[in-house]
């Protein structure tokens, strides 16, 4: 099951023409993240490991329009596997109103050395802890 966050839709999310700015989306999937990771305790688990979370890239497709007061859905399906040895992996976050959905986002993510700034080979404890936050928020 995907990991969900809900958002209120509040006044100063919208834009001109009074919907939600298209800006304010990825605000809300990257507060979607941080539920995710302090349900996880992530931020401790990566302190510790001196391994810091990076987004190096987001495709985002809008959908449908959000507006004041809508009770948003986020959902964030990390369902793609992640490959052993490789330094970027994948999820998927969507927007969702009741059934529409509102925007989806593929999301590309690194693990850095804090230290180095570099990234980091999805591997060992590494690769583990990741599979586990895996498999707790994949859909299928």
């Amino acid at each position: 099951m995907p990991h969900i966050t809900p958002i209120i839709v509040r006044g100063y999310h919208l834009d001109v023409y009074r919907h939600v700015n298209n800006a304010r989306y990825l605000e809300f999937i990257e507060e979607a993240r941080w539920a995710l990771f302090d349900e996880v305790d992530a931020l401790s688990w990566m302190e510790r490991h001196g391994v810091g979370f990076v987004i190096v890239h987001i495709d985002i497709d809008f959908n449908s329009p959000a507006r004041l007061g809508d009770r948003l859905e986020v959902r964030t399906d990390l369902s793609d596997a992640i490959t052993e040895g490789a330094r970027s992996a994948r999820m998927v976050q969507s927007i969702h109103c009741g059934e529409r959905k509102i925007a989806e986002a593929r999301v590309v993510y690194v693990c850095i050395d804090l230290t180095s700034e570099r990234a980091l080979p999805f591997e060992g404890e590494l690769l583990q802890t990741l599979e586990g936050w895996r498999q707790r928020y994949a859909s299928s």
